[in-house]
């Protein structure tokens, strides 16, 4: 397979774009939960995946969360990504924790994942980089097994992250299609002919994630307002819908 022939289909990132952002190393170890960004992912995700499930991230590099689900919630994991540099991140991070996975290099158009088998198919920031999400959703649909779980996270930048990152960071936004981040939009992708169950909503507390303040001001005091708006939603008592940071999509396959 030529994986990195594979790039005039709509996308708006390209291989060398997420072998660049992964390259480095990764320290070998979980997110701190510490981080608001981590804790909204896992309080989805806790509640949607039990042990023995069979579960694939697609778009998983490089892998820490991943991990995660294998190590804290008992499901057998899979992943597939086109970016090499975080397949092999997330290679060695399964290796140091002992954890055993599936993890493919393949683009996901053309992935040898067989079809219709896993319990849960999820992806988080993956199909706001295509001009044509709703066959990136019907891929993800067609992996799960009937009666499986679909759930798909993008970035809410429809709302105030948006108006935010359009300030701090707007050529982020070029790599993202925002056209679908309202919630009826994101709904609308879901194809009523494969599944019985759609629902979309915001999620997740307060966070700095989605906002480049680094765009505008030095390191160190970019890092103090990422810090500071954690700590708000590490106190954030309830999640308030305009400052959700996240829009998911959950489907149960036909």
């Amino acid at each position: 397979m030529q994986i990195n022939e594979l790039s005039e289909d709509g996308r708006k990132t390209s291989q060398e774009y997420w072998d660049e952002q992964r390259k480095g190393t990764l320290r070998l170890k979980f997110p701190p939960s510490l981080f608001v960004s981590t804790r909204n992912i896992r309080n989805i995700l806790r509640r949607k995946v039990k042990p023995g499930m069979s579960f694939l991230e697609v778009g998983f590099a490089p892998g820490v969360q991943l991990a995660w689900v294998a190590k804290g919630l008992g499901a057998k994991v899979s992943g597939v990504d086109f970016a090499e540099n975080g397949v092999i991140q997330a290679r060695r991070l399964f290796t140091s924790l002992g954890i055993e996975g599936d993890l493919r290099h393949e683009d996901f158009f053309n992935t040898s994942f067989p079809l219709g088998t896993f319990d849960v198919v999820y992806s988080a920031g993956f199909i706001e980089h295509f001009d044509d999400p709703s066959s990136l959703v019907k891929a993800h649909v067609d992996l799960a097994r009937p009666g499986g779980r679909i759930i798909i996270l993008i970035p809410h930048y429809g709302g105030i992250y948006g108006k935010v990152q359009e300030y701090f960071h707007p050529e982020n936004l070029l790599l993202h299609n925002v056209t679908i981040m309202q919630r009826q939009k994101l709904l609308a992708l879901a194809p009523s002919d494969l599944i019985t169950h759609a629902k979309a909503w915001e999620a997740g507390k307060l966070c700095g994630d989605h906002i480049g303040f680094a765009q505008k001001f030095p390191a160190s005091i970019a890092k103090l307002l990422g810090l500071g708006l954690n700590f708000v939603g590490l106190i954030q008592p309830v999640e308030i819908k305009p400052l959700c940071p996240i829009l998911a999509l959950e489907m149960i396959k036909r």
